[in-house]
Parts: structure tokens; sequence; C-alpha cells
């Protein structure tokens, strides 16, 4: 099928002479080596060998497009080789009044709430569908339907050379445009869409995604999923997803304000074991965004509120409404965007001084709707205070409160969280009302400017990013409260009879302790050599008590109960335990450039990178001892340098240095290395006659 697309397409080039053809040719070449998987330091050893053509040939109102691939082996994909293999893409289309488009869609409709379909080729990613798209304009209506189908492949693991896991969907999307005057422009549009999910794929990628509402959800059904049947006794192997969704956006000025808004209705049916097709539940998706200048200054607000926790979307990809990494070091921390459950805001400023310095302020914040749970424990244990009280008299030094506990099993229960204000998580509170709602905020100012009659650029920024990354995993809770009822540790008064034990204890062995019999001995243990420390040493187990503690006899008996409560809390769950990823960054990036007389260009750039990365497992006693054995913490302090030399005539060439140190500290020995990496590229632009582009 493959080989006669491309018959068709080389036929038709040469039938109609006034063809306009324009190919376009990528190719990449490398070697070196890679991960094995994204938690380990093994490698493997990679080849490179990539080379893709993408044609496109009008004639009149037609245009034929095509993607053909030679990989030997590709970065990401399958090895193509044969002419059969080499098609990716094959699209026709005819444009005029009414457009008509037959082959690979790739499309976003409205802002991509509802239909947002595209190929990145660099990830080996296509969400398209192989269909149709049809359309019909006038001055003030629109209409346009797109049909179709097609499996849709991805990973279970980004470093997999192939797409491991797929299924396939049929998809019916309608919409219509509105133009009532030149200022107001109504989008109706509504979308069926069905697929249908093997419990493969359900149990080996989506359950064990328990970054999500849906992967949580599927991990503690797991063995349901597993093992479920109908009601007649037929086991289920593929589960049935049905969605129908409605969507209306409004796109006017007002007041010279730029408006946009767009909502979406989407019901759809959610994964359940046990039946082929679950209930059908209802999720909502809003995007808007506000543009006005004010004072001369380009202000743009977005907000987005997209809540559609159990839903599994293959099409629908809206604006991520937070500003997109633009350099090699700050595209290493990047918000974790989650399209089905996440509310956030951006608040963008572009202020002009003169005609060529431009000041950018830039603030992203967001955060989940639904977060994840707490878990309570609680514990119920029984204290023989009066076997210890015996046993302690007798022989203090091998007595120890667990032996005295009776702990019966611990049972649980979850709780929920209220929505945190905006201004917590503005300032990222170490809280777990926060942190449970996977908080994200970044902020960015910015400085750029032409000078000295345009030849000499400038650009410096400051990038501050904050995110919780992880809140729990797929065994924890991201927070464990313990709840403890310890009966025999109080008496019918109310008083802890553990304390109360131990300071009349004590106070009966120091009347006991004679001093003057202390210093006596002490003083012969000087008087026969020996020094002040080994004399002390020596007397106290001699005399058997410790001059320190007959001083400070207060200060032992307020140590020794809280020894003792912290063994009884020791011994039963602890008070609270943390369980959470966290990154933050600070990044600053600088670049300036010149321009010669003759068209030549010298770029420069540097960028400075400190990042942490924590995994928080702290156990917290109610004593207020912190137990971070589990815990982990990773800085890096990194520097990016490039050199660009654009010549008008022998093309562009670039030397780029990367260096990056960092330190771990954990439960293990401290780690330090350090990492380097350079390159050099050649670029040349064979089209070009000459050049007037500026580098920067």
């Amino acid at each position: 099928m493959n080989l006669i697309k491309i018959v068709l397409f080389l036929s038709f080039s040469f039938i109609y002479s006034q063809v306009g053809i324009q190919v376009t040719q990528i190719s990449n070449i490398a070697n070196g080596e890679q991960t094995t998987s994204l938690f380990t330091t093994n490698t493997t050893e990679y080849q490179i060998n990539e080379n893709l053509f993408d044609i496109n040939a009008t004639y009149k109102h037609f245009n034929l497009y095509t993607q053909l691939e030679y990989s030997d082996p590709p970065v990401l994909g399958y090895t193509k080789t044969s002419i059969d293999e080499f098609l990716n893409l094959f699209s026709i289309e005819y444009n005029g009044q009414f457009n008509l488009k037959l082959g690979d869609i790739h499309s976003i409709e409205s802002r991509g709430l509802i239909f947002n379909s595209y190929q990145d080729q660099s990830t080996d990613f296509d969400n398209g569908i192989k269909g149709i798209r049809a359309s019909y304009g006038m001055d003030w209506f629109d209409l346009y339907l797109i049909h179709g189908s097609d499996e849709y492949e991805f990973r279970s693991n980004p470093v997999n050379q192939l797409n491991d896991f797929s299924y396939d969907h049929t998809t019916t999307f309608i919409g219509t445009s509105v133009y009532p005057n030149d200022n107001i422009s109504l989008n109706l549009q509504y979308q069926n869409q069905s697929f249908s999910i093997s419990d493969d794929v359900i149990l080996d990628y989506y359950g064990r995604n328990f970054t999500t509402i849906l992967g949580k959800y599927l991990i503690l059904n797991q063995q349901d999923f597993a093992t479920d049947s109908t009601a007649a006794g037929i086991a289920i192997d593929n589960y049935n997803v049905d969605s129908d969704v409605l969507g209306l956006s409004l796109e006017t000025n007002i007041l010279g304000v730029d408006i946009y808004g767009e909502y979406v209705k989407n019901k759809y049916t959610k994964l359940e074991p046990g039946v082929q097709k679950g209930e059908q539940v209802d999720g909502s998706l809003f995007y808007g965004s506000l543009y006005a200048d004010i004072l001369g200054s380009g202000v743009t607000y977005e907000f987005k509120r997209y809540d559609t926790p159990y839903f599994i979307p293959t099409l629908s990809f809206g604006p991520i409404v937070y500003r997109e990494p633009t350099s090699t070091l700050q595209s290493k921390v990047v918000h974790n965007m989650n399209f089905v459950n996440e509310i956030g805001h951006q608040l963008d400023i572009n202020q002009m001084i003169g005609d060529n310095i431009n000041l950018n302020f830039n603030l992203s914040t967001a955060r989940r709707i639904e977060p994840f749970n707490g878990m309570l424990n609680y514990t119920n244990s029984i204290f023989d205070s009066t076997a210890f009280f015996n046993s302690y008299q007798n022989n203090p030094e091998n007595t120890f409160v667990y032996q005295f506990l009776n702990v019966e099993p611990t049972y649980t229960s979850l709780y929920s969280y209220e929505n945190p204000n905006f201004m917590s998580i503005l300032f990222m509170d170490e809280d777990e009302d926060v942190l449970a709602f996977w908080p994200y905020r970044q902020l960015y100012l910015g400085f750029s400017g032409d000078f000295l009659d345009d030849k000499l650029y400038l650009s410096i920024g400051y990038d501050l990013f904050d995110h919780i990354k992880q809140w729990g995993s797929e065994t924890e809770y991201g927070m464990t409260h313990n709840i403890y009822n310890i009966s025999g540790l109080y008496d019918s008064t109310g008083n802890n009879s553990l304390n109360e034990f131990i300071n009349d204890y004590w106070q009966s062995e120091y009347l006991t302790w004679d001093a003057d019999a202390y210093w006596q001995q002490f003083n012969v243990w000087l008087d026969n050599g020996a020094d002040s420390l080994s004399a002390h040493i020596v007397t106290e187990d001699m005399i058997g008590f410790s001059i320190d503690d007959y001083n400070n006899i207060e200060d032992l008996i307020s140590s020794t109960q809280e020894e003792l409560s912290d063994s009884i809390y020791s011994h039963t769950p602890t008070n609270n335990k943390w369980f959470y990823d966290s990154e933050n960054a600070i990044t600053l990036p600088v670049s300036t450039a010149w321009t010669f007389d003759n068209g030549s260009s010298v770029l420069v750039y540097l960028e400075q990178q400190w990042r942490e990365k924590e995994s928080n497992k702290d156990t917290r006693y109610i004593s207020g001892l912190i137990d971070s054995e589990s815990s982990s913490l990773e800085k890096f302090n990194e520097q990016y340098f490039s050199f660009t030399y654009k010549h008008v005539k022998l093309g562009t060439f670039t030397f780029t240095f990367n260096n990056e140190k960092r330190i771990l500290t954990s439960a293990g020995p401290r780690i330090e290395d350090t990492k380097s990496w350079n390159g050099v590229q050649w670029t040349y632009d064979f089209h070009q006659k000459k050049s007037d582009n500026i580098l920067g």
C-alpha cells in the first residue's frame, strides 16, 4: 500500500508540469552510549542514521503531502530500509470554499481542548488519525468535520526504542464557527470518541502510573482487573471507553481587552473491573485568556482548569499555561503537566523601553484539582506499668519499655485535603495541605535589547523554579499520621504514671548517694597518677553514681522520662512520615551577539544553574526527633556555554561546552562527581544568498 502511494505521488508530479514541489530533508547521524533505563547508570552503545524527507506538491487547488523516512536505525522507532517501509505520512487536500483532506489528519481545533493531533518525530509520537477532514466556509459561518481512526501507540519507558503499548480508537468531530460581526467569534464543537483497551495496557501501563488519580485507582483495583469477568462468567480481556464532548468558545475584544474563553463538558465512561463498559462520569475543561495594553505594557493573563481525572486523553491537549523552557538548562526543570487534573494561572508582562529594550516578567503557578489522600494509622497498645516498675527497680539497665507493651493490630483510614489558597501555592508553603496538590511555581525576569545601531544584542534572565514532582508512591502515601491509644500509661487522675515513677525512683536513688565518699575515692585515683577524666570514670563505677547526675538530678529525671517516652513511641508507629519528591532551581541565562558590517555575526551564550532534587522520606517522632535516614538530596551546579560564528558565505559554526557537578547526600556515602560534554556543529543554508539575520 505504501509503495502504491509513493508511485501515485511521483506520477502526479510528472504528469502536471505546473506542480510546485518543496522538499525538506533532515538527517540525524550519531553514535555513543545511552542508559538502559531511567533508573540506572548502566549504558549500552547506540548509533543513529535517520533521514526524513518532507515533500509538498501543489497544483492549482490541490496539495499533496508525504513524509518519507530511511533510517538504519532511527533515533526512536523502527528501522526502515525497504521501499515498502519508507512512507510515514500521506495526505491529499483540496482547498477552496469547500476544503477536503484525505489521509493522515493532524489538526488543532480552537485551543485543542477537544481535538489536538500532531506528530513529534523527535520522540516518535504521533496521535493523528487516518481519515477525512472537510470544511465549508462563508463570510459569517464555517462548518467542519473530522472522522477517522488509527492505532494510538506509546511507550512504557521513554528510553525504549519501540512503542510497546497501543489501542485502536475511532473519532468523529463536528464544529461550527459563527462570526456575528468583526469583533466576535463563536465556536460550537462536538466530538464522539470510542476506543478499546486491553487489560494488559490497563495493568502494565496505566496501572503503574501512580502519579495520576486514574493510576492510583487502577493500582488499588489491580487484582480485580487481573481476574475479573462479566456477570455471565466470561473473562474480560478488553474494556470499552466512550466519550461525548461538547465545547463552546468565545473570542472578542471589549474596551481594548482581547478575551478568549472555552468551556468543555466531557461525559466519559470510567474503567471499572467486572464490566466491559463502566459507568458514565462527568468532567469539564476550561481555558481563558485576557490581553490588554496597560500603560504601555503588554499584559497577558491565562487560566486553566482541566478536571477529567479518570479520562484517558488521546486527542485532547489544551494550552499548558506556563512558560515553556527556552534554553538548554531551563529545559531540565519542566513542570509535569497533567492535562486531566490541573488548575493553573499564568501572568506575562512585556514592557518596552524605547524602541529596542524589552523587559519581561512571567509568573506561572499550578496545582492538582484532586490530590492524593493522606493516611491515618490507629494503634491500640497496653502498657503493663506494674510489671515494668518492678523490673526497673530491680534491674534498670536491662529493662526496656517495649518489653511491657502489648501492641494490637493497627487499622487505617484515609483523609482528604481542603483546597489550598492561591498565596500558599505562590509561596510554596511546606505544609501537607499544600504539597499534596503537587504545586508548581515558576518566576522569570528578563531583559533584552539592541544597542549601538542594532549591532550589539544583549539578553539577561533570572528563572526561579519550584515543583513537587511526586506526592506518595505506589505503596506509600505522601503523609502518614499515627494516632495512639496507650492504656496503662496514665493513672485514674490523668497523670502520666511512668513520669511519676521515674521521678520517685531517681529521688529515692539520690538520697542513697554519698557525695563525700565520691570525692574521697576520686582524690585517691588522682593521687595514684590518674588524670581527671579517668578518675571520674573509675570512681563512678566503684561508687555507683555519676557526680554530674548528683549535681543535676532534675536534668537526669527529665532526660530519663523523655528517653522512656521516646522508647514507647519508637516501638509503636511513628508520629508522622513524609513521602514526596521535589525539585527547585535557579537559572541565569545570558547571551550577547555582535553583528559585523559585512553581515557576519558572533553569538556568545552562557547559562548557570543551581538545581536541587530532594526525596523526602523523613520520619518524625512525637518527641521532635526527625529520622532522615531514608531521605536523599541531590545538588547540581551546572554551566552551559556556546560560541557561534556566522559567516555570510561559509555558514554557521558553533562550539558548545556543558559542565555539571553533582553532590548526592543520602543514607550511604556522600557522592561527588563531575561530568562534561562538548561539541561542534556546522550549518549551511544552500538557498541563502545574503545574510541579514542577527544572531540572538
